[in-house]
C-alpha cells in the first residue's frame, strides 16, 4: 500500500472486474439480483454500459486520492477470529495507517 498502483495494474484490475460483472449477468435470477441490489444500495439501477464506463473512468490518480482520503492516517476497526497470535496489535497497524505515501 506504500506505492500508487501502475497503469497495468489498473487496466488488469478494470478488465477482471468487467468480465466478472458480465459472467455474474448470465441468467435472469442473476440480474434480478443485481437490480435488486442496486436499488436496495444506491436507490437506482445503472446499465451494464453505464457501469463499464465508469470503470474505465477509474485512474491511477482516481486510486491515490481516495485512498488518500479514506485511507491516510484513519482510525481502523480491527476485528479477529481464530488464532490472533500474528495479528498486528492496533497501535502499529494505526502507526503504519499515517506513514503511508501515495
Amino acid at each position: 500500500m506504500s506505492t500508487a498502483p501502475t497503469e497495468i495494474k489498473v487496466a488488469r484490475a478494470k478488465s477482471q472486474l468487467k468480465a466478472g460483472m458480465l459472467f455474474r449477468l448470465d441468467s435472469s435470477n442473476n440480474i434480478a439480483d443485481d437490480i435488486g441490489r442496486q436499488l436496495v444500495t444506491s436507490g437506482k439501477r445503472m446499465t451494464p454500459q453505464e457501469i463499464q464506463m465508469a470503470v474505465e473512468a477509474v485512474t491511477p490518480d482516481t486510486i491515490r486520492a481516495v485512498a488518500q482520503k479514506y485511507l491516510w492516517d484513519k482510525d481502523i476497526a480491527v476485528a479477529a477470529l481464530g488464532r490472533v497470535e500474528g495479528l498486528l496489535e492496533y497501535n502499529r497497524i494505526r502507526a503504519n495507517m499515517s506513514s503511508l505515501t501515495w
